[in-house]
């Protein structure tokens, strides 16, 4: 999959019609050669393989925490850092069904 701008493409495609002239349709040359845009695929908790749905719990960024938010032991606090479910992250791995 390529995601493509498509702001520059209907410019382009807009910038090549002549005055009265109606797009019916793009022509695939145009969008095999559209720019592409910066982007990754975002993947939801609610579908990552690390995400444990009932407590919240990720298995790569989950983490105890103390009451300042500060990383420390399960034996020093049982208050974790949670995600909900619509959260994601740049780990996320989509779950295999």
């Amino acid at each position: 999959m390529r995601l493509i701008d498509a702001d520059a493409l209907l410019d382009e495609v807009c910038e090549d019609l002549g005055e009265g002239e109606v797009l019916y349709r793009i022509p695939p040359s145009y969008i095999d050669d559209a720019p592409t845009v910066d982007a990754v695929e975002v993947v939801r908790c609610k579908d990552c393989k690390y995400y444990h749905a009932a407590i919240g719990w990720c298995d790569k960024l989950s983490f105890f925490q103390t009451s300042d938010g500060e990383p420390c032991s399960p034996s020093e606090s049982r208050d974790w850092k949670i995600f909900e479910e619509n959260g994601f992250c740049s780990c996320g791995e989509r779950r295999l069904e």
